[in-house]
């Protein structure tokens, strides 16, 4: 009797099996992220951040001029340094939403080591976020990883999102990162010497596939620049006319100096 019991308990399907165990007993079925609830404690971060960060800037010491030095010592104490992995545990927990995303990019921004969790925040954000808006902002750290993995796979990075995001934004955000990674010198990992790039026509057939598809964007603008970068401020061509004023106030043009050694000195905040 004993056997034909147990023969009538392994015959029993799988399903009959499962609705045996008691529901105290059964995995919790996990819960959809609350979008709304994440997204409003994602402004509330960032308006925390945003209140830190203005304090710091406010408590640095200015020059007569009113310019800041920053020492490093200074900049160790900037908020980025608290603010960075709040982001990324945020991230961690936010799921596929917005708010996880643009969580996800601040520490991109600010998280720069350990290198495994800078990797994991790249995949977090290319593998879960192709089709986010928000991807865009994280784009141009795609393209910086040249100075740090090398041109190739930055350049890798930045095509695979133009593959897989359907975002206008997007795609014209990696089109643009992707033209100044191909403009640019040819680096290698381990910081080796940069070798200059020979061959700026794939670059250049970016820029124009960018203005032509986006036009209505800032990246298209961005883009512009770049295209008369390539057809008129290379070595060797003859530098466009500029009109100013020299340090006594009086005007003058650069083509007045053709035929002269002439130093031009391009200098800005940022």
């Amino acid at each position: 009797m004993l056997s034909l019991l147990l023969a009538a308990v392994l015959a029993l399907p799988a399903s009959s099996a499962v609705a045996q165990v008691p529901a105290a007993q059964q995995a919790p079925v996990a819960a959809a992220p609350d979008a709304a609830a994440l997204q409003k404690e994602y402004d509330a971060l960032v308006a925390e951040y945003s209140k830190a960060d203005e304090a710091f800037w406010a408590s640095l010491p200015r020059d007569a001029s009113g310019d800041i030095s920053v020492t490093e010592e200074q900049m160790a104490k900037r908020p980025d340094n608290v603010f960075g992995p709040r982001f990324l545990e945020f991230g961690r927990r936010a799921g596929k939403t917005e708010a996880g995303c643009k969580a996800w990019v601040e520490a991109l921004r600010m998280v720069h080591e350990p290198p495994a969790t800078r990797d994991e925040i790249i995949r977090q954000l290319v593998e879960g976020f192709a089709d986010s808006p928000s991807l865009a902002r994280a784009v141009p750290h795609f393209g910086g990883l040249r100075w740090t993995k090398g041109s190739a796979e930055a350049e890798a990075l930045l095509r695979r999102v133009l593959a897989e995001t359907s975002v206008d934004d997007v795609k014209a955000a990696a089109t643009l990162e992707l033209a100044q990674v191909l403009m640019d010198s040819v680096y290698e990992p381990g910081g080796t010497e940069p070798k200059p790039r020979e061959d700026v026509a794939p670059a250049r057939a970016l820029l124009s596939e960018l203005v032509e598809r986006w036009p209505d964007t800032q990246y298209a603008q961005e883009a512009k620049g770049s295209l008369f970068e390539i057809d008129h401020l290379q070595v060797g061509m003859v530098a466009p006319d500029v009109e100013s004023t020299d340090q006594d106030g009086q005007g003058f043009k650069l083509s007045d100096y053709r035929g002269k050694v002439v130093l031009l000195d391009f200098w800005g905040f940022w």
